[in-house]
């Protein structure tokens, strides 16, 4: 009964800890627009060639374009790490 009590005790406290964890960013891409991604739509023109726009500000990459409520960095020949807020 002691090792039952102690595993049920145990398990809600890892369950607490694990619901007590805190959001330190957050960043959707719903703001950007165009065809692409979240739409369905994988091939054809103008794929992810929208307009790119952040939730949060200070985002920097080359070739950034936007797609339905996604965003594109770099091109296939150019690939690129996009570079979040300083």
């Amino acid at each position: 009964m002691k090792k039952l009590f102690t595993f049920l005790l145990m398990a809600v406290l890892a369950m607490s800890y694990a619901m007590a964890q805190t959001v330190l960013f957050t960043e959707t891409f719903d703001n950007c627009k165009g065809t692409g991604g979240n739409d369905g739509n994988w091939s054809g023109n103008n794929i992810a060639a929208g307009t790119f726009s952040t939730d949060n500000g200070g985002w920097s990459a080359s070739n950034a374009s936007g797609a339905k409520q996604c965003a594109r960095f770099g091109t296939s020949k150019n690939k690129v790490l996009p570079q979040p807020l300083k």
